[in-house]
């Protein structure tokens, strides 16, 4: 039969249009139109590398620092060419150069490589284990630039510090650039005074999976990180030298040889486990210099001050209590969470101990002791069993080492009780019931110290000891319970008709009848769920409260201090989850937290808190908490809900008018802030977050959410960790004493008004059209994002069948993946454009060119929107289109010429002719990468068409291609630095 009379269906057509690989002459018609649009605009949508020669060196350029950056990539980049002739062969290395090369050239302008290139990885998407090697190559080596450009940021940290202290000037964006500039701007000691008992600050480790690695990548990766650390830091004689080198490559090849992806989703647990890793190998142990160095500053530029400084800064966690979308958050697995915890934290304490029990080895023949040191001692011998007395007898001559010898056993005696947490069981008589009491043996040494003229032992690692206690008490960081307002009015729902025999439609009931009714509630005492009689999803929502109000009793108040509510949108949520508090002994016990993250909750949050203070059971519940209300804002869903500009602005203007709303009753407000890794979600420079936030609005208290990548990009390396950590508290600090104000902040309020309306407009047109979905999903890697194991929670809260559906995470890195980055700049060149148009253009210009030199939030927007142009490759993106039908096509044009506005739009606003910025360390730094992610975006376009023509064919042997696809997402997510 001739294959022309065989009958095709239409619908069958298009799939086998779609699903085949792109033939040469649709490669061609589509650089036909990128050529065409650049003769149109004048835009170059593939330009070539610049500023990759002969650049002009940053301020800070050090030539012996750079050479040991270029000395590191090219070892780096040696030992990846060396494992790939052994472990693949000389023919794979070599194809992997020519795929590089090739790369490069096609930036340069070289049409023919760009042919090669393509041709070449056709030919791969055949030959599977040829393209996982040319992948896997692509990934380690943007793993190992990561890995030597971290080491560099600690090079220049260190060089920094070490030109400050021989200026005789402070290191900016620290704690002692904070206190100096404070006292230069004539800021009193009992200011300082005010602020430091003001002063609160929370950064809270969340499990969102953004984080694309392994942790045992990760753990290889960090153990490569601290050899080329002491390589930079230790003498090393030259074999040595050639040891750690070979400790380098061991660790290269076991990198290799591992699993980038995982076999299945991490449980939360293994969440948990995760971030303690951070909080005991990092956290635990610079938090107390962080407060020596505050202390130190302080003391030098106020002498009078009187201390101690208080416990303002705190780590907190959302991993095994953020229960909003993740079922795997259950009562039981917050309960293990909580106890995780405190044997950790436990296991640290003991370390110390022991550590202390070495190092105190003062001998009655050459030291003091107090009398109440021994009083002490003697009162605590008296509860020790025979055997611990005997040990005791053995070292009568060092006081302190019998001294913390007893304090170790009643630490052991602790552990053991929280192996139990949960039973009730008879208290052992040596174990401590309270963070005071150990505390109080401690301090028994240190007054003793310093007594007997050893003050400088008691200043040193056992202070740090005693603060650590004071800081991380008896559960090591306070855990926050998160749950979706729907999930708390369904459990109310079912109690309500328990009672009334089904007579009660809670759900129904208009806005003003709930408050009525829970007013109501509140004011009774009679219990409203004395058992447990309910569906499993309500009983679970009863038995969270119950836990809370356990873990507060066997663990100290501040293990569990916050719930929040996520999409709080009426009065009534935030008195559903107080009654529900109530019910289990919690009225005024808990910090009640609405979290405002839609455009239309965050406008609308000030009308809510002034119903919400009007109400008295309300404002006797804040009175028992000091009349505080912490207030978190969402960056992630108010992005995906209206834009870059429009959500920042939205954001911005909700910070003020909260304050306003909670100022006209008095309330304290702590804002918590739910960034995320993508300047999109509110990530980016800590500094530059804190530092634009509106006036007046910070006022010494912040909490802030870090999470995926952030916590590993912050928290891997001690030097970085306390740079990060001192740019919070010195930032905070600058932003309270001295808030800057713009001189025309309010009238370009106006303009700012006028342009996220504008704003929102142009990104609603987008995200309502009709193929926009369709798009995104055939043209971005989300389905295999969401496949990619890389966290516990679910990747959507339900179905698709709009943006509002989907979770910002995935939204955000798919976006990222094809190099479109739409979430970050999409929508302001529209606003810019209405705004400026007519007669008044130069002038309205100007007005723009103005709020950028004079208004931080207007600058760091702008640069942020610069920052994501140069990330964004429309050449790439362009290529994802083949991916899908032509009528779905017009997104892209859409895309594309919302780019094009706003590419314009940022040259009017900066006065340039051209964004490209070659003093700009990151934008160099993307234009040398940008050859090496063509090849993986390539391959991931090539992967996605056939994974998909293999799955609609029905095929069982699409599993290693879907393998393929996940490892070409880990290598861009490498390349890019970034997830979402």
């Amino acid at each position: 039969m001739d294959a022309s009379s065989v009958a095709v269906n239409p619908r069958e057509a298009r799939r086998l249009r779609r699903t085949r690989p792109m033939p040469r002459w649709q490669k061609e018609r589509l650089a036909e139109r990128i050529q065409r649009k650049q003769d149109e605009v004048g835009i170059n949508l593939n330009a070539p590398v610049r500023g990759s020669h002969g650049v002009p060196a940053p301020r800070d350029y050090d030539e012996t620092r750079e050479s040991a950056l270029r000395d590191n990539i090219r070892m780096l980049v040696g030992m990846i060419s060396n494992l790939l002739r052994e472990q693949a062969g000389e023919e794979m290395l070599e194809a992997v150069e020519q795929i590089r090369m090739l790369a490069k050239a096609r930036r340069t302008g070289d049409g023919l490589a760009g042919e090669r290139l393509y041709s070449l990885i056709d030919d791969l998407i055949d030959d599977l284990p040829k393209m996982v090697t040319v992948l896997k190559a692509f990934t380690l080596y943007f793993q190992l630039i990561n890995i030597a450009e971290e080491q560099q940021r600690v090079r220049v940290l260190r060089q920094r510090t070490r030109l400050a202290h021989q200026q005789g000037a402070p290191v900016r964006e620290n704690i002692a650039f904070a206190i100096h500039w404070l006292y230069q701007q004539g800021f009193q000691q009992i200011e300082l005074e005010f602020l430091m008992s003001a002063l609160s600050i929370t950064p809270v480790f969340t499990a969102h999976p953004t984080e694309a690695n392994r942790r045992t990548v990760l753990f290889k990766h960090k153990a490569i990180s601290d050899i080329l650390n002491e390589l930079d830091r230790v003498d090393f004689s030259p074999d040595e030298r050639r040891d750690r080198i070979h400790l380098v490559s061991e660790n290269v090849l076991s990198l290799w040889q591992t699993d980038e992806n995982r076999e299945q989703k991490p449980t939360v647990m293994d969440e948990v486990r995760h971030g303690l890793y951070y909080l005991s190998s990092t956290v635990f142990d610079l938090v107390p210099h962080v407060y020596e160095e505050l202390e130190r500053q302080i003391k030098r530029y106020y002498p009078s001050f009187e201390g101690p400084i208080p416990i303002f800064f705190r780590y907190g966690s959302w991993i095994g209590g953020d229960r909003d979308g993740n079922p795997f958050v259950t009562v039981d697995v917050t309960r293990q969470t909580l106890q995780a915890q405190q044997l950790r934290l436990f296991e640290l304490y003991l370390e110390e101990v022991r550590t202390l029990f070495a190092h105190l080895s003062m001998s009655i023949h050459h030291a003091e002791f107090t009398a109440e040191f021994r009083a002490k001692m003697e009162e605590l011998q008296h509860r020790l069993p025979a055997n611990v007395r005997e040990e005791l007898a053995r070292m009568q001559r060092e006081p302190y080492r019998q001294m913390l010898s007893i304090i170790r056993h009643r630490l052991q005696a602790t552990h053991r009780r929280a192996a139990y947490l949960w039973d009730d069981r008879t208290p052992d008589p040596l174990e401590y019931r309270y963070p005071d009491e150990l505390i109080e043996d401690l301090e028994a040494v240190a007054q003793s110290l310093r007594a007997g003229k050893g003050e400088l032992l008691a200043e040193g690692r056992l202070a740090r000891l005693i603060l650590c206690v004071r800081v991380y008490g008896f559960h090591f960081v306070t855990l926050d319970i998160r749950q979706h307002a729907e999930r708390h009015s369904q459990a109310l729902h079912e109690i309500f008709q328990h009672y009334s025999d089904g007579g009660t439609d809670w759900l129904s009931l208009p806005e003003e009848e709930k408050v009525a009714m829970l007013v109501r509630e509140l004011a009774t005492r009679r219990p409203l769920t004395s058992q447990l009689r309910f569906s499993a999803p309500t009983n679970e929502t009863i038995g969270v409260f119950r836990t809370i109000r356990d873990a507060k009793n066997r663990m100290g108040d501040r293990v569990i201090d916050a719930y929040i509510i996520s999409m709080t949108e009426n009065t009534s949520h935030l008195l559903e989850v107080l009654l529900l508090a109530k019910d289990a002994s919690l009225f005024g016990e808990l910090d009640i937290v609405p979290l405002f993250e839609s455009i239309d909750d965050l406008l609308r949050a000030p009308d809510l808190l002034h119903a919400l203070f009007s109400i008295p059971i309300y404002m006797r519940h804040l009175r028992r908490r000091n009349l505080h209300q912490p207030i978190m804002i969402g960056y992630s869903d108010s992005n995906k809900d209206g834009g870059y500009l429009s959500a920042t602005w939205s954001l911005y203007k909700a910070q003020r008018d909260i304050l306003d709303a909670c100022d006209e009753f008095d309330v304290d407000v702590t804002l918590f802030h739910g960034r995320g890794g993508s300047v999109s979600r509110g990530g980016g420079s800590v500094v530059r977050s804190i530092s634009t936030q509106p006036p007046n609005t910070i006022r010494g208290r912040i909490k802030v959410t870090e999470q995926g990548e952030v916590i590993s990009n912050q928290y891997a390396k001690d030097t970085i960790a306390r740079r990060h950590m001192e740019q919070m508290i010195g930032t905070v600090l600058l932003s309270s004493g001295r808030p800057n104000q713009s001189p025309r902040q309010d009238d370009w309020a106006d303009i700012m008004d006028a342009l996220g309306a504008e704003s929102n407009r142009a990104y609603r047109r987008l995200v309502e059209q009709p193929h926009l979905i369709r798009y995104f999903m055939e043209t971005t890697p989300v389905n295999t994002i969401a496949n990619l194991n890389i966290g516990s929670r679910p990747a959507k809260r339900r179905e698709t069948a709009g943006v509002e559906d989907l979770r910002a995470i995935p939204w955000v890195f798919s976006w990222s993946q094809c190099r479109v980055n739409l979430t970050n700049w999409y929508g302001l060149g529209s606003a810019i454009m209405a705004w400026t148009e007519g007669g008044q253009r130069r002038e309205r210009v100007e007005s723009l060119r103005e709020m950028y030199r004079n208004w931080d939030f207007f600058k760091a927007l702008v640069e942020n929107v610069q920052m994501a142009l140069w990330k964004t490759d429309l050449f790439t993106a362009l290529q994802y289109t083949s991916l899908t039908d032509e009528p779905v096509r017009v997104i892209f044009d859409l895309i594309e010429a919302e780019f094009r506005k706003t590419t314009q739009a940022l040259q009017w606003v900066l006065d340039v002719e051209d964004l490209a910025d070659n003093s700009s360390w990151l934008y160099r730094a993307i234009q040398l990468r940008n050859p090496y992610l063509d090849p993986l975006n390539f391959i991931q376009v090539a992967l996605l068409n056939r994974v998909r023509m293999y799955r609609e064919e029905g095929r069982d042997d699409w599993q290693p291609l879907e393998d393929a696809l996940n490892l070409s997402v880990k290598g861009l997510a490498a390349g890019l630095a970034g997830t979402g």
